[in-house]
């Protein structure tokens, strides 16, 4: 067996707030509501926040913020306006200091690939970003789907996106890497039966 190398994917989910902030992270959107991450990973553009959510972003300070927005790049890197992106596929920027890093960024097609994949959820991209960053334990917290305004039980397309989650943990799970939850509020333990107990 190798060496273990985790890390705590955090959401904006209310069992995020039970993360205690230690070790390796990625966090999506505003889950600096919680805590800070390492990693800030923001795939939608700035007006689809509230204001209170969108200043929370702004004012994260993670070692690397991850985005397909150039706009959330503005007053991060310098001449952040100017990145080019390539014609051909989509990327994701991460700030690394005053550099800014590429990653490839394709949806999720119910294959495993070794660069940044997503569905309609940012959790599922943080955690492809975990495997594309090479950890092989990865530890949801805030990943819930229950009082998200939009994905939860009641919405119609939640079942074809627990399926990609389900699809997605098996192919991780096929290649070495772990997937489990931090606490038990989440509809993925309808596909990650076990989760550890905090």
């Amino acid at each position: 067996m190798g060496l273990v190398k985790h890390v705590s994917v955090l959401a904006c989910g209310e069992s995020g707030q039970y993360w205690d902030g230690t070790g390796e992270s990625i966090g999506v959107n505003d889950c600096w509501k919680y805590h800070p991450t390492d990693y800030l990973l923001v795939i939608n553009p700035p007006n689809s926040f509230t204001p209170e959510r969108r200043k929370i972003i702004t004012e994260s300070t993670p070692h690397h913020f991850i985005t397909d927005s150039r706009s959330f790049l503005i007053g991060r890197v310098p001449h952040a306006e100017q990145i080019k992106s390539r014609m051909d596929y989509k990327e994701l920027f991460c700030t690394n200091g005053n550099q800014i890093i590429k990653y490839r960024f394709s949806k999720w097609k119910g294959k495993l690939e070794k660069f940044v994949q997503y569905s309609n959820t940012s959790p599922f991209a943080a955690i492809s970003l975990a495997y594309v960053l090479g950890y092989n334990e990865i530890t949801l917290w805030g990943v819930d789907f229950i009082t998200h305004r939009t994905w939860k039980a009641e919405n119609p397309h939640m079942m074809e996106e627990l399926e990609n989650y389900k699809a997605f943990f098996q192919a991780l799970g096929e290649v070495g890497v772990k997937v489990k939850l931090g606490h038990n509020e989440s509809l993925l333990n309808q596909i990650i039966p076990r989760y550890v107990a905090v």
